[in-house]
């Protein structure tokens, strides 16, 4: 499975107009493309201000579809480049990652209302095991906290970098993980004694997401 993100930072201003385009262009995707696309917004973070289109794939030849039925739209060409009265000149970048955990799409999924990411980046020579670390890290979330969390790699961008994305269905819940987790003493214990020595130092940054819709 492939996650696919597109990112673009608001200019600040016409906030309920961007919002209004932002909402527009992506129920058009969808429809397009018939992709399940959620739109998420930068909160709490470095960014504020940032939009996030996500959707996750089973293969790269369903995404090429995807781009293909897009490319070509009418309606959708219209809204791209009213966009750019809304985001920042050179803000707008994409992203893939292959996900490696879980193996397999959950039977029931949920659409959380918050997504905590963490990114790191495996260090030299440490790839293997910075791939079993990061599966493991993601599993002692889940069990932790019961909050679905997928592992993923970059395909794009970052060579090693990898990120862990942690589904919440509220802020509450999302801050009664961040506390279950920084209080478990053998999560702690294993970051600190085996997942730290995979990654490169310093590397690791964290942000949170709001779904728009």
């Amino acid at each position: 499975m492939y996650q696919f993100s597109r990112l673009a930072r608001l200019t600040g201003s016409q906030a309920v107009s961007a919002m209004n385009w932002a909402t527009e262009i992506t129920e058009h995707v969808k429809s397009v493309t018939g992709l399940s696309v959620s739109l998420f917004t930068e909160v709490f973070s470095a960014a504020p201000g940032t939009l996030a289109w996500s959707t996750i794939v089973p293969d790269l030849a369903t995404l090429e579809a995807a781009f293909d039925k897009l490319t070509p739209d009418p309606r959708y060409n219209e809204l791209a480049e009213a966009g750019q009265a809304y985001t920042l000149p050179g803000s707008l970048s994409d992203r893939l990652r292959t996900i490696v955990h879980p193996a397999e799409p959950p039977a029931n999924p949920t659409q959380p209302e918050y997504v905590t990411c963490v990114y790191a980046t495996i260090a030299n020579g440490n790839f293997a095991r910075g791939i079993a670390a990061g599966v493991e890290i993601a599993q002692r979330v889940e069990r932790i906290t019961g909050d679905l969390t997928i592992f993923a790699m970059d395909s794009t961008g970052n060579y090693g970098g990898v990120a862990w994305l942690t589904g919440s269905a509220s802020i509450s819940q999302m801050q009664q993980a961040e506390e279950q987790i920084n209080g478990d003493p053998s999560f702690v214990d294993y970051i600190d004694k085996e997942a730290s020595a995979a990654f490169v130092e310093g590397a690791t940054t964290q942000r949170i997401l709001r779904r728009v819709i």
